[in-house]
């Protein structure tokens, strides 16, 4: 296994445990009002997890994670927030798991209850315009009668 998926793997396990660790005191996660597993919550959320521990870590100076962030529309995923590494910059797991447990146990936790709020708050990284609402599924009856304008990609 090469230090990328090495990497990968680590920062999925961390997720997963962290989501295990709330799971066990009766903490559930939920995406479109259905209870997720915690290796859900990692398979779903690592991107946009990732993204937002990024962004942490440049907001107090710690710099980037080799990693590159964009909305796959055509992706089959929930959220197609793809993280494109850098190999040459890929940060070591011991820099970036800190920000991962802050950003679960402050963003992931506090959006435990609507979990694709966690993907939009990343994708809001890339395209600062982006909602849920105006740029997902989630809007597009609630956009049906009112002002059609789209900012964002339509993912």
């Amino acid at each position: 296994m090469s230090f990328e998926e090495k990497s990968w793997e680590s920062l999925m396990t961390l997720v997963t445990g962290l989501a295990e660790r709330e799971h066990a005191q009766g903490t559930q996660f939920l995406y479109d009002r259905a209870r997720l597993f915690p290796e859900d919550v990692a398979d779903m959320l690592l991107p946009s997890v990732i993204c937002l521990a990024q962004g942490v870590s440049r907001y107090v100076g710690m710099g980037e994670f080799g990693y590159d962030y964009k909305l796959e529309p055509e992706s089959k995923e929930a959220f197609p927030l793809v993280a494109v590494r850098n190999i040459d910059k890929l940060a070591p797991f011991h820099r970036v798991g800190p920000f991962v447990v802050e950003v679960f146990d402050s963003y992931v936790l506090e959006h435990r209850a609507d979990v694709a709020r966690v993907f939009e708050a990343a994708a809001q990284s890339i395209h600062p315009d982006f909602t849920l609402e105006r740029n997902t599924r989630v809007g597009r009856e609630a956009t049906a009668f009112g002002n059609q304008q789209q900012q964002g990609p339509r993912v």
